[in-house]
């Protein structure tokens, strides 16, 4: 009896490895839902790239310090010098958003080069990046990145 039911229990053990692992993916491809009322932006969810980005090419106009609770970006657009600063803050148990407002020029466009320019900074560091999004209504730049390192996998 015991013997005969040797191939299920190998398919049960088959079965709670593929399913456990599958969840372990989900966890690190989790999406944040974004209110009805923000556009959100397909940046890729992972940036953990070999080659590190070179802060003096094109992309890479944003330069980074990461104070104890505050990220601050020097974002230098083509023709003003501009800082923002993106205060972070717990949204959930394993996400943290760091709001970039888009001062003097508040449109989608420079919203975009903003969230460029965070994206940069994320990948530089290696962090999990979530995506980004525009509030239609005040149109300031949102950034969401979970709390956790994935470079260590």
């Amino acid at each position: 009896m015991w013997i005969s039911t040797l191939p299920l229990r190998f398919l049960a053990v088959i079965f709670i490895a593929i399913v456990g692992t599958s969840t372990a993916a989900d966890h690190h491809n989790k999406k944040v839902v974004l209110p009805a009322n923000v556009r959100g932006f397909s940046f890729p969810y992972h940036f953990c790239s070999s080659a590190a980005i070179d802060p003096r090419s094109d992309l890479g106009r944003a330069r980074a310090n990461i104070l104890t609770d505050v990220v601050k970006l020097h974002w230098t657009p083509r023709h003003r010098q501009e800082q923002l600063t993106c205060v972070r803050t717990t949204v959930g148990t394993s996400t943290v958003g760091a709001r970039a407002e888009c001062h003097n020029d508040p449109s989608t466009s420079y919203c975009n080069e903003c969230l460029v320019a965070a994206k940069i900074y994320l990948e530089t560091n290696c962090r999990y990046f979530a995506g980004g999004r525009v509030n239609e209504q005040d149109m300031t730049c949102t950034l969401l990145f979970g709390d956790y390192d994935i470079c260590a996998a």
